[in-house]
């Protein structure tokens, strides 16, 4: 029996704000298959970034579960127990988006790539092999194993990133915004090495980032995150053509030039500034206050995800009038 490569279960992360709680991560559940690339995108504050460390165990969660390969991952350990999650190879990668702060500037580039294999237990022949292999195969000279990340480029360092992601064979890879912090001109070729690395080793990747282009053109499912909450999630074709929530189309407007006869190119009403605190104890959709179909039930009770005509899944109790407005 095949298991999803991630599923993610009713998940919350809660901070505390003074006598009240911020919910970061509110009752969000995704699937991801073995090889698919899902993104992920939102307005910076939406969730993007805490929803991927908590996949990959580097943030605690406040409730839910995470499931990688049909196995339960555990709660994540504030002692740190990087060792020993090595050792049982952790199925989940990220790759950072600072490639710079992401590395220890005491090791050198082999020996950062090397680290987790010797942890558990391979011998020095097989790290020397695995890192010359990953490195070539990121587009890095052999001899780069023997600097230090200070000796690199941007663009260098986040190729070692990617070889450090992919050389324990997990799966799953996290990337978080990996081409935000590059050169324009270098963009374009990490995003071309994470897709071929990721089709030759069928991992399922979660690609979270602000630049909606880029996602299109990566990942097979978009989700899209607001205020802690998913609020769309569908075939990536389907979303960016014919967007349905209203706030996923205030977004697509704000980034892409419409295509002719699609419904993003219908004009859009800008929305007001988001409100600053998506609070734990909130009711109703999070998206009413800048909604242009909000009417008062949906500020009673949160709205849940149903398939629109497009085939994406959409959180809104006004779908059905949304839709409407588009004949």
């Amino acid at each position: 029996m095949t298991h999803p490569a991630l599923e993610v279960r009713a998940l919350r992360r809660l901070f505390r704000q003074g006598d009240q709680y911020l919910s970061a991560v509110d009752n969000v559940s995704l699937t991801l298959q073995p090889g698919e690339v899902l993104g992920l995108v939102g307005e910076s504050g939406s969730g993007k970034s805490t929803l991927g460390r908590i996949i990959a165990g580097l943030l605690p969660r406040s409730a839910g579960e995470v499931w990688v390969d049909g196995v339960a991952l555990p709660q994540h350990s504030r002692s740190g127990d990087f060792r020993r999650r090595a050792r049982t190879g952790h199925p989940v990668q990220m790759v950072f988006q600072d490639s710079y702060a992401s590395l220890n500037p005491r090791l050198t580039i082999g020996e950062s790539l090397g680290e987790p294999l010797m942890i558990q237990g391979a011998r020095r022949a097989e790290i020397e092999q695995a890192v010359e292999y990953w490195l070539t195969r990121v587009g890095l000279p052999a001899e780069a194993a023997e600097r230090y990340p200070h000796e690199m480029s941007g663009g260098q360092r986040q190729r070692v990133g990617i070889a450090r992601a992919f050389i324990s064979k997990p799966k799953l890879v996290v990337c978080d915004e990996p081409v935000s912090a590059l050169d324009v001109s270098v963009q374009a070729q990490i995003i071309q090495l994470l897709r071929d690395i990721q089709r030759e080793q069928g991992t399922a990747m979660l690609f979270i980032a602000h630049d909606l282009a880029v996602v299109r053109y990566l990942a097979a499912r978009t989700a899209v995150m607001y205020l802690g909450e998913i609020v769309e999630l569908g075939d990536s074709p389907a979303l960016f053509s014919v967007p349905t929530h209203p706030y996923t189309r205030q977004l697509l407007a704000a980034h892409l030039e419409p295509e002719p006869g699609s419904s993003a190119a219908l004009d859009t009403v800008a929305a007001p500034a988001a409100r600053a605190l998506p609070l734990s104890g909130d009711r109703g959709c999070r998206f009413a206050p800048r909604c242009p179909f909000v009417d008062t039930g949906c500020r009673r009770a949160p709205p849940w995800l149903q398939l629109s005509k497009a085939g994406t899944e959409v959180a809104c109790h006004r779908l059905r009038v949304v839709e409407a407005a588009d004949c």
